[in-house]
C-alpha cells in the first residue's frame, strides 16, 4: 500500500508533472520526491516514469469502466463504452 505522500506523487506524476513541479506543487524537495518516485516505482514493478504513466492509464480506464457498469441499472446489458 502507499503512503499517502507516495499517493499525491504518483497522481502528480500521472497528469505528467515533472519532480520539480510536484515537489514546488507539494512543498517538498525534488529529492524527496525523488525518493517517492523511486518507492512508487518499485512498488508497482516499473522501471521508467512513462511505463508507470501508462500502468496509471489503464488502471483509470479499467476503474472508469466499472463505474460505469456500476451505475447502470441492473436489467441494462449494453456493454460499457471504453474511452481512451
Amino acid at each position: 500500500r502507499l503512503s499517502t505522500r507516495q499517493s499525491h506523487v504518483l497522481s502528480l506524476l500521472c497528469q505528467g508533472l515533472t519532480n520539480k513541479a510536484i515537489a514546488q506543487q507539494l512543498g517538498i524537495s525534488e529529492h524527496t520526491v525523488r525518493d517517492h518516485v523511486s518507492a512508487v516505482l518499485r512498488r508497482f514493478g516499473c522501471s521508467t516514469r512513462s511505463a508507470l504513466i501508462a500502468l496509471c492509464g489503464t488502471a483509470r480506464a479499467t476503474n472508469q469502466t466499472a463505474h460505469a457498469d456500476a451505475r447502470r441499472a441492473p436489467g441494462d446489458r449494453r456493454q460499457a463504452t471504453r474511452s481512451a
